[in-house]
């Protein structure tokens, strides 16, 4: 009795611990370690973040950068948050796995902001893929590496728009 007593614990214990759940590798990342597609442009770095401080017409694209350390593993999901303050144009990004010798995009998820505040207010942007019905996933090869390009409008009258922050999940 003594032994069928403990092999049955033996055997709960050991169906309970056999799969250990995955996690992801979750990152986030100040807007300030973006930089301007082309340099010079009006982008201002503070409070950690990047804003275009240019003319009201002219929107900058910044590049920010995102670390792929889980060789053969793709992104589940990434949120930018934004502060949009242009009354007609929105912030919009697009997170992307890039071959290696940057000529093709293997995958790509993509997001714009909903609409324009002159409050200190932050908007999440949820990146999703709009070819495979909205799933948030970005597949990735082993030699791909991953880009985030984002477009800031002009400043409005009252303040500038920006990229607070971003954060990439990677699936482990």
């Amino acid at each position: 009795m003594r032994t069928t007593l403990t092999l049955c614990s033996a055997l709960v214990i050991a169906a309970t611990a056999a799969a250990p759940a995955l996690a992801n590798d979750t990152k986030t990342y100040p807007g300030s370690a973006c930089q301007a597609s082309v340099p010079n442009q009006f982008v201002y770095l503070g409070a950690g973040q990047i804003s275009n401080q240019g003319p009201t017409n002219v929107s900058v694209y910044v590049e920010c950068p995102v670390i792929k350390d889980m060789i053969d593993h793709d992104i589940e999901g990434a949120t930018v948050w934004v502060l949009d303050r242009h009354r007609f144009e929105d912030v919009y990004c697009s997170l992307f796995s890039m071959r290696s010798n940057a000529l093709a995009i293997h995958d790509f998820s993509t997001a714009h902001s909903t609409s324009w505040t002159t409050a200190f207010v932050y908007q999440k942007l949820k990146l999703v893929d709009p070819a495979n019905d909205g799933d948030p996933d970005v597949n990735a090869y082993a030699d791909d590496y991953y880009h985030l390009l984002c477009s800031i409008p002009g400043p409005a009258p009252s303040d500038y728009s920006a990229i607070v922050s971003y954060q990439v999940d990677e699936r482990e």
